[in-house]
């Protein structure tokens, strides 16, 4: 099952559940998220294009939303995705991510074609 965990919340749930395995999906994790249960997945996160236009205001958080939505349709990206789902068949996968990136991350992989 591929579960959405906010990056606050890492640390307790390696501890809880150490067989999973954790996807930090981001452009760059922070410094405090090297844990050897983990593995990065810039592939996933938000460009940082993206992201930077939103923190700086140039977007609203509804075109950030959709312009996200779009980077996740493109191919690399779905094939992850499917990737990640075949492999949830086996362990529980986790997304660590902040909050709109989870949701929009989750919906998108469990409505993969």
């Amino acid at each position: 099952m591929i579960k959405g965990i906010n990056v606050a919340h890492l640390k307790e749930k390696l501890v809880g559940d150490a067989e999973a395995r954790y996807i930090v999906v981001a452009q760059k994790a922070p410094n405090y998220v090297k844990f050897d249960q983990t593995q990065d997945c810039q592939t996933l996160a938000p460009s940082a294009k993206l992201t930077q236009d939103f923190k700086l205001g140039n977007i609203t958080r509804d075109e950030y939303k959709r312009k996200y939505t779009k980077e996740l349709e493109l191919p690399v990206a779905q094939e992850l995705m499917r990737y990640l789902q075949n492999e949830a068949r086996n362990t529980d996968i986790f997304m660590v991510c902040d909050f709109d990136e989870r949701f929009i991350l989750l919906n998108t992989i469990h409505h993969l074609k």
